[in-house]
């Protein structure tokens, strides 16, 4: 069975505006708020818990870095199956909730070296996704999503890729997961009104000597029509 994290299907209120996490917000330059809401979207995966096994390497630190905390930093990607809605203005530096993962083999192998992870960044639509940082080092990429820097490029292969998704009322299901979760993420999976990222990671030892990174954008907010 693939291991996956279910689509967050509500979420409650949080006491995100308190101590040092809204001190953090004020030294960004730009301000998250959040919100009690429930998701309207029911277009979700049904999947099983998060069971990962112990290889690839980069898994093994899975749980410290991706936190379990009711609060983690804005930037901090966590698994939380219940969390609040944010919105941005401005321009900031956010991480966000994993809602969807899937581990499987490449092609013509049975080794499951490839993650896929889907991280929620906003919940509507922004203007921009203008950089993604591993930890803190911002991710030089192309157009398509690739690294244009080693350790996660080497010749043609690439050992990280990124898709955008800025979270527009029309927006399409990520064609890539779609073709490669084994039917769980479908065309039906389009996460409208939601900003979220894509990534897939390709096992290496150089590209990922600490294990998962901890994975964050810096995002244009949420349109402003004055």
């Amino acid at each position: 069975m693939p291991a996956a994290l279910p689509l967050v299907a509500g979420y409650a209120a949080s006491s995100i505006f308190s101590g040092t996490i809204l001190g953090s917000i004020a030294g960004i330059g730009a301000t998250i708020l959040t919100r009690e809401l429930m998701s309207s979207d029911k277009s979700t995966p049904s999947a099983s818990p998060l069971t990962l096994p112990p290889p690839p390497a980069f898994l093994s630190t899975m749980s410290a870095s991706a936190s379990v905390a009711i609060h983690p930093s804005p930037t901090q990607m966590s698994q939380q199956p219940i969390t609040s809605h944010r919105i941005i203005y401005g321009e900031t530096q956010v991480g966000g909730p994993l809602v969807y993962t899937r581990l499987r083999a490449p092609s013509g192998s049975n080794k499951r070296d490839i993650l896929h992870l889907v991280q929620v960044l906003a919940a509507h639509e922004v203007q921009d996704i203008t950089a993604i940082y591993f930890g803190n080092t911002d991710i030089k990429m192309d157009a398509n999503g690739n690294p244009t820097v080693s350790p996660w490029k080497k010749g043609s292969t690439y050992y990280a890729k990124i898709y955008k998704h800025l979270g527009s009322p029309d927006q399409n299901a990520d064609a890539v997961l779609v073709a490669n979760s084994g039917g769980e993420w479908t065309n039906a999976h389009r996460l409208r009104g939601r900003a979220y990222l894509h990534a897939q990671l390709t096992w290496n030892a150089a590209a990922y000597p600490n294990g998962l990174p901890n994975i964050s954008a810096k995002v244009k907010g949420r349109k402003i029509f004055d």
